[in-house]
This record gives structure tokens, C-alpha cells and sequence, in this order.
């Protein structure tokens, strides 16, 4: 077990003053999780905790390749299968309970999967040496120092969780997120052609939940940072350059394994320095939004949120981008902070979507086109008609030929905003109200 800090509480970051902390090896390419025994006992470990999600590493090889490095390397393993999509505390507290009854002693978890296995495992290594971890997703309690060393063979690009610090966990209605500086993986391991079997649906969740993550972190700028903003629209042309391939071939090797290391570097912290943190309200509403909803994909109900969100912006906040003068006090320029700049919005539809005049709503139009291409609905009146999202977001109206449910369920609506708020989440927004968050989800609605 390692030893850490928690030095996550850091001043607001400028360009010209930020720290940059990402401890994780990357072992990426053909044949790479043939590695992970290697990675792990060279470490010392010896008998380890292997979680996994529903079975399809055991169809695509996965599994057969993990096993017999984790044998040829002297790694004995007990296994937990049954990780779910939008993954619940209750898996999170079984793995802790096998690894304090385990002998001989597991010393090190293993996640093969994508972003809800890590996310479980990433809560079971914390929780391990912890009273109870979901006290810490609450922020009533700290992590312990000692936390359990994670290894991680990835076969979902999405998340950014095999080289990142955070994890999301749902507890009932509560789907919270938690990061800490001990939760990065140890080692990671990404084989592109391990996820040629994906479907479809999950692939462009994952590439839309990466651009996402870009975008969010753009949202925060302040329109100096032109590094790390030409990085996070370099990774979201990446992203949908290969997804765009992979829609026609999803065995496109180069295709495949841009995506994966874009969507890697979407969230590990590069292609979000010195930008205030960003805005991460789209996060943060859809998992309230899927935590009401299991059924509803991650990434579906970001290509529902995002852009009505920017849409949301450009009418109640957005603000001219200049640099703070000197004769600003601080308080003045932290109000600016909360303001996402009309420049940055301006690049981001010119740069990344085309749009030479750099209207911002037209580049939402056409952020809104790229996910429909991609068979995501951008609208709740888009989605399945037998999804309870559907029928429960949305009021339905006998129409001349048939019903029609397209208007807002603003009670409704009004209970997704108290989840919402119930994580006192603020980003460069500021505090958003109840009003805020119906009218934001109205615009989502047809």
C-alpha cells in the first residue's frame, strides 16, 4: 500500500503559476495487457482483486490474456464480477468486504473494464482502510493515507478514469463523484484492439462523454491559456476524426487507438491546466439526470445537456473575453472567472466545428448534428418513446394526427435540480438557482 497526501486544495491557477501532478504509467499498444502481471509484481504484489463487469472480456480474449500474465508472473487473484454501467455503492462495498476477509492477504486491486469498473475500484481501494468510504463521496470524512494500489487494464475509452484521480459512484438517488491524489492507477495498460468489439452505441458514448470533458474544461478559460485550449480542440477534432471512422470500421486500428489516447488525455488533467478549474455543470446535472434514470447512457444524456447548456450560457452569461486590469480588485476579477468569454465560445465553434464566423449558437448546431450523425439524441423528445426518461420528462399533448410529447415536466424537472444541488456543486458559472437548471433543461426538451 502506498502512502499520500491530499494536496488537491490548490490557489486558482493562471498560466504563468499551476501545478501538474499525474503519477500513472501508461502501457499503451498491441499486446500491452499482456503486461499487467509484469507491472504488478514487480510492485510485490502477489495475490490481487480482479474486477470485472458483466463478461464480455471473457468473448473479446481479454480475460485469457490478463489471467495467464497474471500466472506467468506469479499473481494469484480472486475475482468480482457484475460492475454495472452507472456503477452502484453496493458492488463497491462487496469488493471491501472480500479484501478484508481475503487470505492469503489481496494487496493490490485490478480493474479490467472501462470507466464504472475503475470508478469501483478506485472506491474499493480507498475504502478498504476507511470506516465507510461513501462518507468521503459526502466530504464528511477524508480518505485515509493508505490507500490499496490500483491497476487498471482498460477496454473502454471514455472516461479518462485509467489516468485520472476521480471516480462516480451512485448511492441510491445520490450519484456522486469523488477525487483524491491517491486514486490515480498505478499502472494502465490500453489495448486499441481489445475495444474493436465494442458496440457501436458504446463507442460514440464514450467519444461524446470525452469531447465533453474538453469542452467543460474550455467553458473555465479565460482566454490566455492558448496552450492548453489549442490541446483540448486538438483532442476534440482527434476524437471526432477517428469516431467518424470507427462508425464505418470499427476495426480501424489508427482510428481506434487515436480515440483511446485522446480520450485518455481528455481527463487526465493536461488539456484542463490553468483553465479556473472549469465548468463542469453538464457533469454533474447528468448524474443527477442518470441517477434518476439508470437506463439512460452517460454519454446520451451529455449530448442531450451540453449543448442546451451552451445555448443556456450564451443567454444569461456570457461576457466579452479581455484580461482583468490592474485596477480590477480581486473580488472583481473572481466575478469575471465566473464567467465563461464570448472569445473562447467563438473559437470553439470556428476552430472545432467549422463555423467561420465563429457564431457560437451555430456551432452548438452543428455539435448537435455531429452527435445526431452518431445516433445520439440532443433532445429528451428524441429518445426511446418506452424510456422512463421520455415519459417522465416530458408532458404529452393529444396533437392532429398524434400525441405529442415534446414540453417540459417542470415538476419534474424541478426534482432533477434538487439532486443536482444536493452536491453544492459550484463552477465558473457560479451558484446556478432552481429556476436556472428548469430553464436549462427546457431548452433540452424539443
Amino acid at each position: 500500500m502506498s502512502e499520500h497526501k491530499d494536496i488537491t486544495a490548490q490557489p486558482p491557477s493562471s498560466l504563468d503559476a499551476f501545478s501538474f501532478y499525474n503519477p500513472t504509467k501508461i502501457l499503451f499498444g498491441k499486446g500491452m495487457n499482456k503486461q499487467i502481471g509484469k507491472e504488478i509484481s514487480m510492485r510485490k504484489h502477489t495475490n490481487v482483486l480482479l474486477v470485472a463487469g458483466g463478461g464480455s472480456i471473457k468473448k473479446n480474449g481479454v480475460y485469457e490474456e490478463v489471467t495467464q500474465s497474471l500466472k506467468e508472473n506469479g499473481v494469484e487473484w480472486t475475482e468480482l464480477w457484475g460492475v454495472q454501467p452507472n456503477p452502484v455503492l453496493s458492488k463497491v462495498y462487496e469488493g471491501i468486504e472480500i479484501v478484508r476477509k481475503s487470505s492469503p492477504a489481496i494487496t493490490a486491486i485490478l480493474a479490467v473494464g472501462g470507466g464504472s469498473v475503475i470508478d469501483t475500484c478506485k472506491a474499493i481501494a480507498g475504502g478498504i482502510d476507511h470506516p465507510d468510504i461513501w462518507q468521503c463521496f459526502e466530504g464528511l470524512s477524508a480518505l485515509t493515507e493508505k490507500i490499496y494500489p490500483l491497476f487498471v487494464v482498460c477496454t473502454v475509452s471514455a472516461t479518462g478514469s485509467e489516468m485520472n484521480m476521480g471516480c462516480v459512484v451512485t448511492n441510491n438517488d445520490k450519484k456522486w463523484n469523488l477525487k483524491h491524489q491517491s486514486l490515480f492507477p498505478v499502472a494502465t495498460t490500453i489495448d486499441p484492439q481489445a475495444q474493436y468489439s465494442l458496440p457501436w452505441r458504446t463507442t460514440k458514448d464514450g467519444a461524446i462523454d470525452a469531447i465533453v470533458h474538453c469542452v467543460e474544461g474550455i467553458l473555465g478559460a479565460e482566454g490566455f491559456e492558448e496552450t492548453t485550449i489549442a490541446l483540448a480542440e486538438s483532442l476534440i477534432l482527434t476524437i471526432i476524426q477517428a469516431t467518424n471512422k470507427l462508425q464505418h470500421n470499427p476495426s480501424d486500428y489508427t482510428a481506434r487507438a487515436n480515440l483511446c489516447w485522446a480520450a485518455t488525455l481528455g481527463l487526465n488533467g493536461v488539456a484542463q491546466v490553468a483553465l479556473n478549474s472549469g465548468d463542469w455543470a453538464t457533469h454533474m446535472l447528468e448524474h443527477a439526470l442518470s441517477s434518476m434514470y439508470p437506463e439512460l447512457s452517460h454519454g446520451t444524456g451529455l449530448a442531450i445537456l451540453l449543448p442546451s447548456y451552451i445555448r443556456w450560457v450564451m443567454k444569461h452569461k456570457v461576457t466579452d473575453s479581455s484580461a482583468p486590469s490592474s485596477s480590477q480588485t480581486p473580488s472583481e476579477t473572481v466575478v469575471q472567472r465566473r464567467k465563461p468569454h464570448l472569445a473562447v465560445l467563438r473559437r470553439l465553434s470556428r476552430n472545432v466545428f467549422g463555423i467561420k464566423s465563429g457564431d457560437v449558437l451555430e456551432g452548438v448546431d452543428a455539435m448537435e448534428r455531429l452527435f445526431q450523425s452518431w445516433g445520439a439524441p440532443t433532445r429528451f423528445s428524441q429518445l426511446e418513446h418506452e424510456s422512463k426518461a421520455y415519459k417522465m420528462m416530458l408532458t404529452c399533448s393529444k396533437g392532429k394526427d398524434d400525441t405529442v410529447c415534446e414540453e417540459l415536466n417542470e415538476e419534474e424537472a424541478k426534482v432533477l435540480a434538487k439532486r443536482y444541488f444536493a452536491k453544492k456543486y459550484q463552477g465558473s458559472n457560479g451558484k446556478l438557482e432552481e429556476n436556472d437548471v428548469v430553464d436549462w433543461v427546457r431548452l433540452a426538451s424539443k
